[in-house]
């Protein structure tokens, strides 16, 4: 009797895993169709389903991420409409969303540097120009392999072209590659004839 009760439970466990895989990458596509329709609002709360689900699913980082990306869409949305109070709100809650990301187990996922990079953006998109550089910066340390390191290397010297980079707002140990360079007002300028 006892060994028939932990067979059925056993079998239980394993049908409401599978079950729940099944119904979370269904989930999983809805929202992408979605997001690729433009329903982003849609598409956040199918993402945010699949969070409540499990974070655990080999998607659940995915979703987190992509929550992430609907804020930062919104926030250029409101870019585009000249709300910055709005477009503001919603590139805060991108940077959480993208942060999110990281309490996911496996550090090497690709998301994990597509949210370190878009965590970047976003602060530059925001106009928080000191964060968006120490934040490309620590990105291209953490993660050089990643597609995105030219675009963040493009950030980097749009930041340095407004000059509010400063290089003591900079961790100490970073390679002196990648902090801001200071004139040298020890050359000589040219002389025009």
């Amino acid at each position: 009797m006892k060994r028939i009760i932990v067979t059925r439970l056993i079998l239980a466990v394993f049908v409401a895993g599978a079950f729940a895989y099944i119904t979370i990458s269904k989930i999983y596509q809805e929202a992408m169709e979605d997001l690729e329709a433009g329903r982003r609002a849609e598409a956040r709360k199918k993402f945010e389903k699949i969070l409540t689900i499990s974070k655990t699913h080999s998607l659940s980082d995915n979703a987190q991420y992509w929550i992430g990306e609907t804020y930062f869409d919104d926030g250029l949305s409101y870019d585009t409409l000249g709300d910055t109070v709005n477009a503001r709100r919603s590139y805060k809650k991108a940077v959480e969303a993208f942060r999110a990301v990281f309490n996911f187990t496996d550090r090497e996922t690709p998301k994990y540097m597509d949210a370190a990079y878009k965590i970047a953006l976003t602060y530059f998109r925001m106009g928080e120009f000191e964060k968006a550089y120490y934040e490309a910066v620590k990105f291209i340390a953490f993660y050089p392999e990643s597609k995105n390191v030219p675009q963040a290397r493009e950030l980097i010297a749009k930041i340095r072209g407004k000059q509010v980079a400063r290089t003591d707002s900079l961790p100490a140990n970073l390679p002196d590659t990648l902090k801001p360079s200071r004139p040298d007002t020890t050359r000589e300028t040219p002389k025009t004839q």
